[in-house]
């Protein structure tokens, strides 16, 4: 027993030290125009996605779907319409017809996906069956990707990346685009969306050419890591959550950078770049799943917000 304490002891301090990328602490104002906590009060944020009309959608591991609107303060959110879903809430894309989508688990073996109006007002309906492992989801020229894995947060996982057509999404018979995809999590797209990335849990991130089929491996999970979910910039550069750092982390020409933690913030979960009216399309704002990472205590805190352009200058 005490080789085995020892032997966990020395496998989390490699992983605290290498061979993960340096993460840099940055400290914000809490209180002050840039940066920080940019939405506080929500629990265990899980995933977040912009409209382009002025709002951001939030879910959280406690079943919830929050809008989020800018406040009198510009870099500062409020709560402007909340629904809760089910047991929890996972994965979230905004459509152009004023729609959302969102996973909802309803019992620990019934993921669906449920549509709601932008308003949050209506009844949410639910448009497919139980999706087993049912996680992340993106919305590209006119079809709903969505990840699913067959063995939860395992590394034997055998995920794939599934899509349904906007118009008529037939979620019984949906088209397989990223088989053998591991423990598939979350999904962007380059500027151009012939690139589709992905992160497997415990195994980094990934591509996918649409044109080609190419599939490989672009980056490397650490050692006991935990990558989340990620997006990608204007010039390409794909940033991924970092569960297991509690920062996010820039991959640019297939080579992993420097990443940044905010001063404060616990375990990240999803990353988006801004997109709207009142949303800063250079900053990248953060759900905070968790305190503490490699946590099952989804107590974070809310969104965050990381101005890039304040970086690097």
């Amino acid at each position: 027993m005490r080789k085995l304490v020892l032997l966990l002891a020395v496998l989390f301090a490699v992983s605290a030290c290498g061979p993960a990328p340096y993460v840099r602490n940055v400290l914000f104002d809490k209180e002050g125009p840039y940066g920080g906590m940019y939405l506080k009060g929500i629990k265990g944020a899980e995933n977040l996605d912009f409209d382009g009309n002025g709002a951001m959608y939030v879910t959280t591991l406690d079943g919830n779907l929050y809008r989020v609107v800018p406040g009198e303060n510009p870099n500062k959110g409020e709560i402007a319409a909340s629904r809760k879903l089910g047991k929890r809430c996972f994965g979230v894309c905004a459509a152009p017809d004023n729609t959302v989508y969102a996973g909802v688990e309803l019992t620990s073996v019934d993921r669906r996906i449920f549509r709601l109006d932008s308003a949050l007002e209506k009844e949410p309906e639910a448009l497919s069956g139980a999706i087993q492992g049912l996680n992340g989801m993106e919305i590209r020229d006119g079809y709903l990707y969505y990840t699913t894995s067959d063995e939860g947060l395992t590394r034997a996982a055998s995920g794939k990346i599934l899509r349904v057509s906007l118009a008529s999404p037939d979620f019984k018979n949906p088209e397989t685009v990223v088989d053998n995809a591991g423990c598939a999590n979350g999904i962007a797209f380059s500027p151009n969306g012939k690139i589709l990335y992905y992160t497997a849990t415990y195994d980094g991130v990934w591509l996918y050419n649409l044109v080609n089929k190419e599939h490989r491996q672009i980056a490397t999970a650490e050692l006991l890591g935990i990558a989340d979910d990620l997006d990608v910039a204007k010039d390409g550069t794909v940033w991924f959550c970092s569960n297991s750092q509690k920062g996010v982390v820039p991959v640019k020409r297939e080579k992993v950078q420097a990443g940044y933690r905010l001063m404060g913030m616990g375990a990240p979960s999803s990353c988006k770049f801004g997109k709207g009216p009142g949303f800063d399309p250079n900053t990248l704002y953060i759900t905070e799943l968790s305190r503490r990472a490699r946590c099952l205590r989804f107590n974070g805190r809310g969104v965050w917000a990381l101005p890039l352009n304040l970086m690097t200058k």
